[in-house]
């Protein structure tokens, strides 16, 4: 395939991870800058292989104003290397928009992060609703900044790729990063949707609030037990009623009380902040506006009336493959994280916030506020279905069909959940045996046995215990660490 390195120029690294090295480049002719990964696959079987390359061909698909575009991709035949080219963002990520308000002891204006969330949850609508891809490593240190035109827009990028490849090819290989963004039915091991995206979603707002991260924690027991308990910092009294209610929903611990990010986007609710995007942009001379449904055209006079066909496929496209398919998840799958540790605030983190899904719903009118904004735009002045009702009502059926196909995926049937189960087992036993490979099962043991004893431990009974782990493990083992809190974790489910 084509070398891409005879059209860019190579400027500098500006990453690195388990994979390979992300490298800024200049297209030699047009001088545009860009972003290069280099993701190595050497030694992965060809199955494998082509895989990774679906999945970078689908992606590329995804053209939208805030999501990070692919621009072009290659393989390296002779370093066995998968080249992707995509969008460079010239402000950062958000995690790091977010570390320099931390360090000010500034607060994000609200304006801010109801501009910033009306971005997210339009390249959330187009990919669930046009595309049905899943992102599954939504967080912070994925919603990439670019000012254009002196307006901070947001792009999301690496739709779960760096997660995917891991999954595939380094089950047990690389250290885990702690489940910040997790939603609870992943914890869980129950199937998973869209919604769990907007849990990500939730969390990356909530942690814009708060400066830190939603749900804390040393190691992957704890942040889990909190992301069950829903035990995180209040949101600071200084930002509104309605943002709170807003991110309250989307951290709702069922599924089902989270709305769409297409719903949520045309609520009345965001109107407000919809309309000031759009000026704003337009300001700038940007023709940027939120997502919105796309209308079925008219038939033509005369045609013959035929059934209303669903837009939207049953399932998943490639991108998300059965193992991991709502219906099926594999089991949890690894999550690695830049985000350095966090100092835990006990006092404050183990206040249990209330879950304020419902009470949202009736105080600020969410859901009831869309359902009136449908049924208003559904009747013409006259009280009869106008020609753009009955569009948008043939629409509405699809989305219900859609709802009906990803909701029902919700409910494990026996047979899922004893799948689940297999699946958890198997993990469990994989990292238990390379685990005890390379450190020696002794060891093994007695970091099993000090991890174990640890969840329910005070913070200086559990500063003694990592001081112990540090001694057992050395410094060459601490990669070990997450991997054994996990089987615990595993163990804990009931296995």
């Amino acid at each position: 395939m084509e070398d891409l390195w005879e059209k860019y120029k190579r400027l500098q690294v500006i990453g690195a991870g388990s994979f390979g090295k992300v490298y800024k480049i200049q297209h030699k002719d047009s001088k545009e800058i860009y972003v290069m990964k280099r993701i190595s696959l050497v030694g992965q079987p060809e199955e494998a292989q082509k895989e990774a390359f679906q999945e970078v061909a689908i992606l590329k698909k995804l053209q939208h104003p805030h999501v990070v575009n692919i621009i072009e991709f290659s393989w390296d035949e002779v370093e066995q290397d998968l080249l992707i080219v995509m969008d460079f963002c010239d402000a950062g990520d958000l995690f790091d928009f977010v570390q320099i308000h931390n360090k000010d002891r500034t607060f994000v204006p609200e304006e801010t992060i109801w501009f910033f969330m009306v971005q997210l949850l339009s390249a959330l609508a187009y990919v669930h609703t046009e595309k049905r891809i899943m992102h599954r490593d939504f967080k912070s240190q994925n919603v990439f900044l670019a000012k254009k035109n002196g307006v901070m827009i947001c792009q999301v990028g690496d739709f779960g790729l760096a997660k995917q490849l891991e999954h595939t090819f380094q089950m047990a290989k690389t250290p885990l990063g702690t489940p910040y963004y997790m939603a609870p039915e992943i914890m869980q091991g129950k199937a998973y949707n869209y919604k769990s995206d907007i849990w990500a979603l939730g969390c990356v707002l909530h942690e814009m609030c708060c400066r830190q991260p939603t749900f804390q924690g040393t190691d992957f027991n704890r942040v889990a037990t909190r992301v069950l308990r829903r035990q995180h910092e209040p949101i600071p009294k200084n930002y509104s009623d309605d943002l709170r209610a807003v991110i309250g929903m989307m951290l709702s611990s069922s599924p089902t009380d989270r709305m769409h990010a297409r719903d949520l986007l045309g609520s009345a609710l965001l109107e407000t902040h919809r309309n000031r995007y759009i000026q704003t942009c337009a300001q700038a001379g940007l023709s940027y506006k939120p997502w919105e449904p796309r209308l079925r055209p008219k038939p033509a006079e005369g045609a013959a009336a035929q059934p209303p066909k669903a837009k939207v496929p049953a399932r998943l496209e490639p991108l998300q493959p059965l193992s991991d398919s709502p219906a099926r998840p594999a089991a949890l799958p690894p999550l690695k994280s830049s985000m350095p540790p966090v100092g835990l605030q006990e006092g404050v983190a183990n206040k249990v916030e209330p879950d304020v899904a419902g009470q949202a719903g009736r105080k600020h009118g969410l859901k009831e506020a869309l359902k009136l904004d449908n049924e208003f735009r559904a009747m013409s002045v006259k009280g009869a279905p106008s020609a753009e009702a009955e569009e948008e009502e043939s629409y509405e059926d699809d989305f219900e069909e859609y709802d009906d196909d990803w909701e029902s995926d919700t409910e494990e049937s026996p047979m899922q959940s004893g799948i689940i189960m297999d699946q958890r087992k198997e993990r469990a036993q994989k990292l238990r045996d390379h685990c005890e490979a390379g450190m020696g099962q002794a060891k093994f043991e007695k970091v099993y046995a000090l991890l174990k004893g640890k969840t329910s431990m005070a913070e200086e009974d559990e500063l003694m215990t990592t001081i112990e782990l540090e001694e057992v493990l050395g410094i060459e083992n601490m990669e070990y660490w997450p991997l054994v809190d996990e089987i615990i974790f595993y163990e804990s489910m009931g296995l």
